[in-house]
C-alpha cells in the first residue's frame, strides 16, 4: 500500500477521534481517543498491521521532530514561567520518572502474558 494510503488511513482515524470527542464532550482529547480507536482497529484487524506499516516507522523514526514545535513555544513564552520553573522541572523530573517505571512494569507483565500463553500451546 502506498504511503499516502497509509497516512489516509491514520488521518482518517485522527479525525474520527476529534470528531468523536467533539460530538459526545469525552474530556478525552482527540487525538488520544483516535489511538485507542486505531489500537481496537488493529485488535479486532479491521486494519492490518501491514497496511500502516511503512507510515508508522516513518513517524518513529522521525519522532523527535514532533517534539520541535513545544521547544520552541516554551521558549517563546518563557517569561509565564518565571517564578515557576523549579516547581515546573520538578514535575517534569517526577512525571517522566513514574511514566519509565509503570512502562516498565506493565512491558513486564505484557512479557509475562506473552510467556504464560505461549506455554500452553
Amino acid at each position: 500500500m502506498s504511503m499516502v494510503k497509509e497516512l489516509l488511513m491514520i488521518m482518517l482515524v485522527y479525525f474520527s477521534g476529534e470528531w468523536i470527542s467533539q460530538v459526545t464532550g469525552i474530556l478525552l482529547p482527540g487525538n488520544v481517543i483516535g489511538m485507542i480507536l486505531l489500537l481496537f482497529l488493529l485488535m479486532v484487524n479491521i486494519i492490518k498491521l501491514e497496511q500502516i506499516a511503512k507510515i508508522s516507522a516513518l513517524f518513529l523514526n522521525n519522532l523527535t521532530l514532533f517534539f520541535i514545535p513545544a521547544g520552541v513555544g516554551i521558549m517563546v513564552h518563557y517569561h509565564l514561567l518565571e517564578g515557576i520553573v523549579v516547581p515546573f522541572m520538578t514535575i517534569i523530573v517526577v512525571s517522566t520518572f513514574l511514566v519509565m517505571i509503570i512502562t516498565g512494569y506493565a512491558v513486564e507483565i505484557m512479557q509475562r502474558m506473552v510467556n504464560n500463553g505461549s506455554d500452553h500451546k
